[in-house]
């Protein structure tokens, strides 16, 4: 496997709404590891309220998408499957402004198909502005009879084991 260089582009927004209306396409992966990443993103001119903050309803955006990718950080299998998010509990400790901020996620957990994620929005000094845990369940595509979940009725939720 080649070396990766940091920064370099994160590359996940073209095909996923949620992307897209973040402009991930523009964000940069400052460094990633197995479980953990560093991203440098924008706030568009859209996410901003009226007092040029980031609009409190798209922080769940923000943190959500960076979640989901950092289940799979480091990683070059997936198990195939994709990932839901169940919970998420944000603390809005100051402001976010624009124009740049940095995302900081790590996996704190895995039990066979629930992921504990906990991601950070900090200003480019480090001031934690955002604090957030995430809870995510892993599907199977195709699976008969399933939402790609997994079967909550029989107790194949995928919670800790």
């Amino acid at each position: 496997m080649a070396e990766l260089r940091y920064p370099r582009p994160f590359g996940w927004g073209r095909g996923h709404a949620a992307g897209e209306f973040l402009e991930s396409e523009r964000w940069q992966i400052l460094e990633e590891r197995e479980g953990y990443l560093l991203l440098e993103a924008h706030l568009p001119p859209h996410v901003l309220n009226p007092a040029g903050q980031l609009f409190g309803g798209f922080t769940g955006a923000y943190i959500d998408y960076v979640a989901l990718r950092t289940c799979w950080a480091g990683r070059e299998d997936r198990r195939g499957g994709w990932l839901s998010t169940v919970t998420m509990q944000i603390h809005y400790l100051e402001p976010v402004l624009p124009p740049r901020v940095r995302l900081r996620s790590a996996l704190v957990t895995q039990r066979r198909r629930t992921y504990l994620v906990e991601t950070r929005i900090e200003d480019l000094d480090g001031r934690v502005l955002v604090h957030a845990t995430t809870s995510l369940l892993e599907g199977t595509r195709g699976r008969p009879g399933g939402d790609g979940a997994g079967d909550l009725r029989s107790g194949d939720g995928g919670g800790a084991s």
